[in-house]
């Protein structure tokens, strides 16, 4: 079950239903991935507290979802020692969209994801 939903939306979209829902929630404004550095810090150190707790966290964003896949791959790095890399694939493999953008952010090529989707393939 979800306890907590992390919105890194612009806007403070569906807050409002979150509460109706019970569901506790923490925003993030993100306006674009290539400005995210800051808010990317603040994520992963939430994510580093959150996840040691009972439930599950959702994180989400816009309608983009290069910047929720960069966070979560740092997350796995910063907790399993997942290559980034790697979780980008991962995060890729679900389904996120994986950007240039996004791996600049957490310091990798884009290549080297699209190389480990293609042996993966």
């Amino acid at each position: 079950r979800v306890r907590l939903l992390v919105s890194t939306s612009p806007t403070r979209h569906n807050l409002e239903a979150y509460d109706e829902a019970g569901l506790a929630w923490h925003h993030v404004p993100v306006a674009t991935t290539a400005e995210g550095a800051a808010a990317l810090d603040e994520l992963v150190a939430l994510l580093r507290v959150e996840t040691r707790r009972p439930g599950a966290v959702a994180v989400h964003g816009n309608r983009w979802t290069d910047f929720v896949a960069a966070v979560c791959a740092a997350h796995l790095h910063e907790l399993r020692d997942v290559p980034v890399a790697e979780g980008l694939a991962q995060a890729s493999r679900a389904g996120l969209t994986v950007t240039a953008e996004a791996c600049a952010l957490v310091g990798v090529e884009l290549e080297e994801v699209d190389a480990m989707l293609r042996v993966a393939a």
